[in-house]
């Protein structure tokens, strides 16, 4: 079952970036990327077992104690992977096909660089974590297939960016899953997710005097 609720998903993940060829506002991108992934988390949360998880050793609840070195720290680590993937894309635009909108609404960019990037982190670790370690349970295959394998997704998943941006989200979903394993906690990961994320989408446009345009 899980190996379908993961291809299902992976589809979808995949699919839905070609509603972004067509280049739409800010708005009807946001709003759409909330909606596709209010569907996904919705969907999967259906199932029990992806509510409770203490039957495979994980939990949401996340532990204070070793939040910089097992939470914060890895996800600088993903920062610096990013980063670099992000210069070489820019020096050298390889299979780049969209850029997301450049942000047109004060109020809708901060719900979005909170309440979005948080359903960013929750359903991209639904997907790529905590599923296939759902299917290692399930079908008892090597471990270290299914991370690889999930990466590999993962990287796809990212296809209309480029290339290179490819390549950076596999590398950062295994340190997503090193978080997982080392902290048994899937908030942990929603949480080193996010801060990626808004590093990048907020924080450092912010620091680099990027404004939000009026059109």
């Amino acid at each position: 079952m899980h190996l379908k609720l993961f291809t299902l998903s992976f589809a979808i993940f995949v699919l839905n970036d070609i509603a972004w060829l067509s280049q739409p506002s800010y708005v009807t991108f946001t709003l759409l990327d909330w909606s596709f992934r209010l569907i996904v988390v919705g969907f999967l949360f259906s199932f029990a077992e992806m509510r409770h998880m203490a039957d495979c050793g994980f939990r949401y609840q996340m532990r204070l104690r070793g939040l910089f070195r097992h939470v914060l720290l890895p996800a600088l680590g993903a920062m610096l992977i990013v980063g670099v993937a992000d210069a070489y894309a820019f020096t050298y635009p390889i299979l780049h096909f969209f850029s997301p909108p450049a942000p047109t609404s004060l109020v809708l960019h901060l719900w979005d660089v909170s309440l979005g990037l948080f359903l960013v982190g929750l359903s991209e670790t639904l997907v790529f974590i905590l599923l296939p370690i759902r299917l290692q349970r399930e079908t008892g295959w090597p471990m270290a297939w299914i991370v690889v394998g999930a990466c590999l997704a993962f990287g796809l998943a990212h296809w209309s960016k480029g290339l290179f941006p490819m390549i950076s989200s596999g590398l950062v979903n295994g340190v997503f899953f090193w978080i997982a394993f080392r902290t048994r906690s899937m908030g942990a990961v929603i949480l080193a997710h996010f801060s990626v994320d808004f590093y990048f989408l907020a924080l450092r446009p912010f620091l680099e005097g990027q404004t939000i345009s009026a059109g």
